[in-house]
């Protein structure tokens, strides 16, 4: 039943490590706080029915969130940074999955309280 999400979660994790992320530095919850960036976070953004498979039975299709963190602090042009990691990520997702990331969002934060990063949030679009 859940093989299918671990299926396409993996191929992001997968995409992440190829793409330069430590698999030490990869989170599936947004609770928990990176000691080191930069980071991703992979957590489900939500499950839909497709038509009926060959076989008669409903696929369950996951589409999951994916957040990009660097850090911001005392960088000139952190946008690149994030820019560019992502980027790289993303060409890794197309090129395994032929599929990619949509509802990309940029914003500012802080963990900790106090170390400034830039996050970039986008949602997996499942290839077949």
């Amino acid at each position: 039943m859940l093989e299918g999400f671990y299926k396409e979660r993996d191929k992001i994790v997968q995409a992440c490590i190829a793409g330069g992320i430590s698999s030490t530095r990869i989170y599936y919850s947004e609770n928990i706080i990176p000691e080191s960036l930069p980071a991703v976070m992979i957590t489900l953004h939500d499950e839909k029915d497709e038509d009926l498979a060959s076989d008669g039975y409903q696929d369950n299709v996951y589409h999951f969130n994916l957040f990009t963190i660097v850090n911001a602090q005392d960088i000139a042009d952190p946008d690149t940074v994030l820019v560019t990691l992502f980027e790289a990520i993303r060409a890794q997702y197309k090129l395994n999955k032929f599929h990619d990331f949509k509802d990309i969002e940029v914003y500012f934060s802080r963990i900790d309280s106090v170390r400034e990063v830039r996050i970039l949030k986008s949602v997996s679009l499942p290839g077949k």
